[in-house]
């Protein structure tokens, strides 16, 4: 808003506080005096006035009695006499002046009082006030046969003031254009006014700013990065900004090297960089360890090299493109044997000189502070990295393509060939020594930026927009993209609030979260360390981490009783939406656990990790090209726009539909597939100790499911019916608690979903026994392996009791949902 200075109340209204006295004023003389002795002074009446005068000043007067040339006029001296006589009756004058004027003034009022006043209050008040009397003696009259009064009087007050707002509501009379319809926001106005207050001019600028530097957590960058994004959260009005540091453990590229010994002779070492960095690699120094290439390292890639090569494996350092998941890489790697790992980027035919640092971190079994676990990083309870189980136990390398050609070259025609051209080599073919030392710190500050703009209902409630921050390097179509449209949302929302005068019905939270490179430490440190009020609070996390510029397609993962609000979204922006159930790590993972609902908008590029994306390739320069070149006539900021437009209508709908937006129809519709791929699974198995197997519990649950939702429809036909048909949006007051207490029922129903002690073993940290990541994900792809994943791991392992206990623990976490859906006592929590 523009500044303007404030003006000086003394400058120009210098007033003296108290009336000035009148006796004290010098009073000069009067216009007739001033003209007779103008005249004296200029044509002199007689010879003996000239001859006074002369006598008197000393001034020569020429023949025609005039003053001579050059002699300034005097003026003349009065005698004291005269000029008492003068004031005195000037000063009359001017008091009889002001008598006058306020003897009119008197006038005036007394006739405005006997004209005016005297005659409204003889012939209106008076009559009024008596009418007033009788009126009042007569209703009391009547009321006293009814019962008291006083009470009676209250009473009929109540009905006339609701029978006069119901007038006034069914007759319009308090319709406006301020994004109003009825007592629920006209959401399609709030959109149509965004869609004009979309300012790409703002979005180039930042996202020009936030990929100006690089940000890796933790660093100089990210601070700033950080203080960028909390100056324009507040910049926009918004009052509650804060800035939370969490201590944590980060590491960076220190010392790394990679030196080459082939069997013919000789060493080659390779060059390597702070980009050949891994963040949360380990340290490691291995002598002498074989070199291998094993693809995508699956286990079907270990068994190949097993059995075609008889390769021992605990004196290999394996070469390996990078998978679809880093992590379940490592842990085969691991279990296997390996030494090490040496990733090789993806690359584009212009650019072999890319470096993808992506995060090694181990999220199967948690995310956050390798250190503390499963809890807050502010606690004082440390333990040792090397009993984390969130760290490799082995280092790593990144290389560019250019670099691993290198690699390839001296591999070639050693070992059994890969479909894409490379060798495997063979037991001391080509020897590798190769150290990791990184620079790491147990207490390293991290930084996430949350704003919250109120809600006007029920600010019990709240969904949180998240999204990445930190970077491996510039980062510029991932994280700042979606840091981008982050901070474009908090914009509109606050013109929207400032332009309307509006609140959602529920509190939106925006955050823009740290140390995602690092096993998600952000977002899961402030989830632990606030996870009391954020499982009360929070119903659904939203993240944007992966939206991009690309191709005109979304992918949106989400919690199945969110697949029907995103059908039913009208797709006023040309996005050809695919909707899916959660099969992804991300900073949304803590909340998931925790039996939060959680929706992922993906621009598939983007989803997929593919080049540019954690390189140093990921400028601003190379993302300009493309919105302006690839992309031309405007497309790529037209796409933009519309993105951030779908972006804002489903936050919008998710915050201010009067009802939450859950769909337990397709909550149970879906249940139902996945259990039919659990009975797939569980009869693929050869094994006959599989038939123990009970599924019984979990079709009873389904059952009661599928009776709560014939229930719920129900509600919610009645609602929409009284309310939105023939209310016209106005809501009764009796029906708005009711609707309140539905939400919060909505709202925690998913969070009852969970085994307040984790899954088995070393898996605690996953909570939901619905939802979430087995621990081979990728390799159990076969069916859905981010379903039910404490029966799944059990199953894997062919643990039969295991598997039973986890069955229980899924139909229990059912059943005690539905008798909580369905406590006709709940009011409040």
């Amino acid at each position: 808003m523009p500044r303007y200075e404030r003006v000086n109340d003394t400058e120009d209204n210098d007033l003296p506080s108290n009336p000035p006295n009148y006796d004290d004023l010098e009073i000069g003389h009067s216009e007739e005096e001033s003209d007779s002795e103008h005249q004296v002074l200029l044509n002199g009446s007689s010879n003996n006035e000239n001859n006074d005068i002369n006598n008197t000043t000393g001034v020569n007067l020429n023949n025609s009695g005039s003053l001579e040339a050059g002699v300034p006029p005097l003026m003349m001296d009065y005698e004291e006499e005269d000029g008492e006589e003068a004031e005195e009756e000037t000063y009359d004058l001017r008091r009889r002046k002001l008598l006058d004027f306020c003897s009119k003034i008197k006038k005036m009022s007394y006739k405005f009082y006997t004209n005016l006043l005297i005659p409204i209050h003889e012939t209106t008040v008076c009559p009024l006030i008596v009418f007033y009397g009788v009126l009042s003696r007569k209703i009391d009259f009547y009321l006293s046969k009814l019962g008291n009064p006083l009470i009676m009087r209250r009473f009929v007050y109540v009905v006339l003031m609701s029978v006069i707002a119901y007038i006034v509501t069914i007759i319009g009379l308090n319709k406006t254009d301020s994004g109003i319809n009825g007592m629920f926001s006209d959401q399609d106005e709030l959109l149509h006014y965004a869609k004009r207050c979309v300012d790409l001019a703002k979005f180039e600028q930042d996202l020009e700013y936030l990929s100006s530097m690089p940000h890796i957590a933790g660093t100089k960058g990210d601070l700033a990065i950080a203080d960028y994004v909390y100056e324009s959260f507040s910049n926009n009005g918004i009052k509650s900004v804060y800035k939370t540091s969490y201590q944590s453990y980060l590491n960076y590229a220190s010392n790394a090297s990679l030196v080459l010994k082939p069997r013919a002779g000789g060493e080659f070492k390779i060059d390597l960089s702070e980009l050949n960095f891994n963040p949360l690699s380990t340290n490691g120094k291995q002598h002498d360890a074989t070199l291998i290439y094993g693809g995508y390292g699956t286990w079907s890639d270990y068994e190949k090299l097993h059995n075609n090569m008889s390769i021992d494996f605990f004196q290999v350092i394996m070469v390996l493109k990078y998978g679809d998941l880093v992590s379940e890489q490592i842990l085969i790697a691991q279990s296997h044997g390996v030494q090490g790992i040496i990733f090789i980027s993806d690359g584009e035919d212009d650019d072999d000189d890319n470096i993808q640092m992506k995060g090694v971190g181990l999220p199967q079994f948690g995310t956050g502070d390798p250190l503390t676990p499963g809890w807050s990083s502010n606690l004082p309870n440390r333990i040792d990295l090397d009993k984390s189980l969130l760290v490799p136990k082995i280092p790593t390398i990144p290389l560019s393509r250019k670099q691993a050609v290198i690699l390839k070259d001296m591999l070639e025609d050693i070992g059994e060939e890969w479909d894409d051209g490379w060798f495997t080599g063979d037991s001391h073919a080509i020897l590798v020594d190769m150290e990791v030392e990184t620079e790491a710190d147990a207490f390293h500050p991290s930084w996430d930026i949350m704003a919250k703009i109120d809600g006007k209902e029920q600010n019990d409630k709240a969904i949180i927009i998240g999204a990445a921050r930190d970077s491996a390097c510039n980062g510029a179509l991932y994280p700042n993209f979606s840091t981008a449209v982050l901070m474009s949302l908090v914009q509109l929302f606050q013109q929207i609030k400032y332009k309307y005068n509006w609140k959602p019905l529920r509190n939106i939270y925006f955050i823009s979260y740290d140390a995602s490179y690092y096993n998600y430490a952000g977002s899961t440190e402030l989830l632990e360390d606030q996870l009391g009020r954020i499982k009360h609070e929070i119903y659904t996390y939203i993240d944007i981490s992966q939206l991009g510029i690309g191709i005109n397609e979304l992918n949106i993962q989400c919690n199945p009783m969110l697949t029907d609000f995103f059908a039913k979204l009208n797709d006023k922006f040309d996005f050809h939406i695919k909707t899916e159930n959660v099969h992804q790590y991300g900073n949304w993972i803590p909340y998931m656990s925790n039996g939060i609902p959680v929706v992922i908008l993906a621009s598939p590029e983007n989803k997929k990790g593919e080049t540019p994306l954690d390189s140093c390739s990921d400028t601003w320069k190379n993302l300009r090209e493309v919105l302006y070149k690839e992309y031309k006539d405007g497309k790529g900021w037209d796409r933009t726009s519309r993105l951030i437009l779908y972006t804002l209508e489903v936050v919008l709908k998710f915050v201010d539909d009067p009802i939450i937006p859950f769909n337990f129809a397709t909550f149970v519709d879906n249940l139902k597939d996945i259990f039919e791929d659990l009975r797939s699974q569980i009869s693929e198995i050869n094994d006959e100790n599989v038939s123990k197997l009970d599924l019984r519990s979990i079709e009873s649950s389904l059952a009661t499911w599928h009776s709560i939702v014939k229930e719920w429809e129900k509600v919610l036909d009645m609602w929409g019916q009284v309310v939105i048909e023939e209310g016209q949006n106005v809501e009764p007051n009796l029906i708005s608690v009711h609707r309140w207490s539905w939400n919060r029922k909505l709202a925690l129903t998913p969070t009852k979903q969970i085994d307040a002690g984790g899954l088995p073993g070393l898996r605690k940290f996953y909570k939901n026994v619905l939802f979430g990541p087995t621990l081979w994900t990728i390799t159990d792809g076969e069916h859905d392996s981010w379903s039910f994943p404490g029966v799944r791991d059990a199953i894997h392992d062919k643990d039969w009791n295991r598997a039973q206990e986890q069955i229980n623990a899924v139909s229990n976490a059912l059943e005690q949902s539905a008798k909580f859906f369905r406590d006709e006592s709940f009011t409040d929590v």
